[in-house]
């Protein structure tokens, strides 16, 4: 945010975002701050795309509908470079139905089947206007009929990556040189958008040659992207969320859940909680069918990462019923700081459900395991639990409260928890104010600002935004709040 902040103070910007349908919902996010620092934004979108966040006074909504027949007209005159007569217009216009993208498929099926000829008023055509098909994937797939069977081959196994692919994954899936050029020298097909980097010059494009394949070429070709993009880079700077996809296309459960789960992890990173949950969910369909699909060290990593985002998701009920079933599995394998974190998550959402001897309980019997097995990571989560018990309940005095947060800082810092860090001061300011310590509580919501900013993090500012208003709430203060 930053960046484009200070890009539009340096120069004035226009940010352009296409297909916003298809955005992940850390972007979706990201893109709805925009207006918020005055950047102008132009969006594009399928109509079932969510953009609550643009208030009527500050946007304008253009619905496109299809075009009349004299603008369809002037795109394929341009097209073809002349005038048309106007029988060929009318038959363009039908066949299009304003449709922009057709109407130039149109022109290029005329083009290609030797079919226009010189007429009184214009071009026109010759033959039988009712073999002229409107239907987008014919047309296309009329044009990839005319490529060689190499280049064939080329097209649809790039259409399996996407509709914007790398130069070199599409040669390492193919095994051979892609010679992806070759095929953009043929008009509106493919387009280079970045050195290495090509797309589709249109998503339905893309969609018409994916659509030509095969079932079972089409798991092939996605086995084969997979492992060209395993191959590639480290582990590190892996697209997992991608590879998870293509495995999960070719079929191949094994190698994909793994990747999910790596995928989860990050999109709880970034804050993107919803897709996080969304794809351990899917995740733990496929180990509830067969739990060797991932080994015990895996399966604790999906049950961290999903408790975690559900938790600053602030769905407890949800939290619960997840935390019923993974749980299980950790404790039969005995303990382990993801069964301490899984156990402190489960206690917190206790009292959001207002079972505070149950969250009391399975926090200290935390706490007492993760001591006795020199776990200073999974004791610290546990006196998160009971902070948010205590916080709650008054069962224990603020100074109590007050040691607890102390122990958990240090720890929160040698691990670099952020959430961490975040929930035992938010819990520390709640306290403060609950207790009526007003001064003390603000100053901690001054040290999560200075978190944030320390971090770079946007929900930390989130976090110390809130506690501040709470504080205003509570001296009676609604507008300052």
């Amino acid at each position: 945010m930053q960046v484009l902040a200070e890009l539009n103070k340096a120069e004035a910007c226009i940010f352009v975002v296409e297909d916003a349908h298809w955005i992940d919902s850390a972007t979706a996010g990201l893109i709805a701050t925009l207006p918020a620092i005055g950047t102008p934004l132009i969006l594009t979108s399928r109509p079932e795309f969510d953009a609550s966040w643009m208030t009527p006074n500050e946007s304008l909504r253009i619905d496109l509908t299809p075009l009349p027949e004299g603008d369809i007209r002037r795109i394929a005159e341009d097209a073809l470079g002349g005038d048309l007569s106007q029988s060929l217009a009318d038959l363009i216009a039908e066949k299009s139905e304003g449709v922009p993208l057709v109407a130039e498929e149109l022109v290029r099926a005329l083009r290609y089947d030797d079919r226009l000829v010189e007429g009184a008023d214009g071009l026109d055509y010759r033959g039988d206007g009712t073999l002229l098909t409107g239907n987008l994937e014919q047309l296309v797939l009329s044009r990839i009929d005319r490529l060689s069977d190499q280049q064939r081959a080329t097209l649809q196994t790039a259409s399996a990556i996407g509709r914007d692919f790398s130069e070199d994954v599409l040669s390492a899936a193919l095994g051979r040189d892609s010679a992806i050029a070759t095929i953009a020298a043929e008009p509106g097909l493919v387009e280079q958008s970045a050195t290495g980097q090509w797309r589709f010059a249109h998503a339905l494009i893309r969609d018409a040659v994916y659509g030509s394949l095969l079932g079972s070429h089409r798991k092939a070709a996605h086995a084969r992207i997979a492992g060209a993009i395993e191959g590639q880079g480290g582990a590190a700077s892996r697209d997992w969320a991608l590879l998870a996809e293509h495995f999960m296309k070719a079929d191949n459960p094994e190698k994909a859940v793994p990747a999910m789960i790596r995928a989860a992890a990050g999109d709880l990173n970034v804050y993107a909680l919803g897709q996080g949950d969304r794809t351990l969910e899917q995740a733990m369909q496929y180990v509830e069918i067969d739990p060797g699909i991932v080994d015990q060290d895996q399966f604790r990593d999906l049950a961290v990462t999903w408790l975690r985002a559900i938790d600053q998701m602030g769905d407890f009920g949800r939290l619960t019923a997840v935390s019923d079933r993974v749980l299980p599995r950790l404790e039969r394998a005995g303990y382990s700081p993801a069964l301490s974190i899984a156990r402190t998550l489960t206690a917190i959402s206790l009292t959001h459900t207002r079972d505070y001897e149950g969250a009391e309980a399975l926090a200290l019997a935390t706490l007492r395991d993760a001591e006795d097995q020199s776990d200073p990571w999974g004791a610290a989560w546990a006196k998160v639990a009971l902070m948010r018990t205590y916080e709650e309940t008054g069962w224990q005095p603020c100074a109590v409260v007050e040691r607890l947060a102390t122990e958990i800082q240090p720890v929160a810092e040698a691990t670099d928890d952020r959430h961490l860090a975040m929930a035992s001061l938010y819990l520390l300011s709640a306290i403060y104010r609950s207790t009526g310590y007003r001064l003390k509580a603000l100053d901690v919501a001054d040290q999560i600002i200075t978190f944030a900013e320390t971090h770079d993090d946007r929900r930390a500012t989130a976090y110390a935004a809130w506690a501040r208003a709470l504080v205003h709430s509570t001296d009676g203060n609604p507008e300052l709040s």
